[in-house]
């Protein structure tokens, strides 16, 4: 995760790969719609935190440029993932 923090911030190639496929992402870190993580249960618990954060950070400020950050924000905030401030 820490590598794709920064290669997200970095890259903007790398922002437009990960953001055409980044439900599959979000399933993968978050473990969301019947994806379960992988055990330890305390490895899975940080992985899906700091997903969530980024998530939250790229929405912050790469959003307006990319549609499925927006989507995947909206969908982690229906659904119960990140309060609403």
């Amino acid at each position: 995760m820490q590598l794709i923090e920064q290669l997200f911030d970095r890259s903007k190639y790398f922002r437009d790969l990960l953001t055409e496929d980044f439900p599959l992402f979000t399933q993968l870190t978050v473990g969301i719609q019947d994806k379960k993580l992988p055990p330890p249960a305390q490895v899975a618990t940080k992985l899906k935190d700091y997903a969530i954060v980024l998530i939250k950070a790229w929405f912050t400020k790469y959003g307006e440029r990319y549609r499925q950050l927006g989507i995947a924000y909206d969908f982690l905030l229906d659904n119960g993932f990140l309060d609403r401030e």
